[in-house]
């Protein structure tokens, strides 16, 4: 499906979250990939990761993140900054890394990808994929 501009916006307890996107891309599923790749395990305390979640100005104080076009589609979300020494670098993550999906929802997908990240609240746990430099690496967060 071509986008010109278009706005997806998901309301939950805490407000609204929204993504627009712009500028002629295109979305689509996420490509195929070679599952190859590094994977990890990551523990998390359960309760400050859940409280981040739902401090709106902590995640926007530690992240930015941007949408990344691979061959004319949206294909995730480019980490444009990262806090040094805060949560989301503490998950594994690095600058100019591109989620590519979480709990296998692509990110190429905003409004399923978005009702994916509300979902979080409440699990155990949650995977999350990002390509570094053209390698997929595949997280798996565990919440104690």
């Amino acid at each position: 499906t071509a986008v010109g501009e278009k706005s997806a916006a998901l309301q939950c307890a805490d407000g609204e979250w929204s993504v627009t996107l712009s500028g002629g891309l295109t979305q689509v599923a996420d490509p195929q990939r070679d599952s190859g790749g590094e994977s990890y395990q990551v523990p998390l305390p359960r309760t400050a990761f859940h409280s981040t979640l739902l401090d709106r100005q902590k995640i926007a104080g530690q992240v930015s993140l941007e949408p990344y076009v691979r061959d004319g589609y949206l294909y995730g979300y480019r980490i444009a900054w990262l806090k040094p020494g805060g949560d989301f670098q503490q998950l594994g993550l690095l600058p100019e890394d591109v989620i590519t999906s979480l709990n296998a929802v692509p990110a190429s997908q905003p409004g399923p990808f978005m009702q994916a990240v509300n979902g979080l609240r409440g699990q155990s746990s949650f995977s999350l994929a990002v390509d570094r430099e053209g390698e997929r690496i595949d997280y798996t967060y565990l919440l104690q």
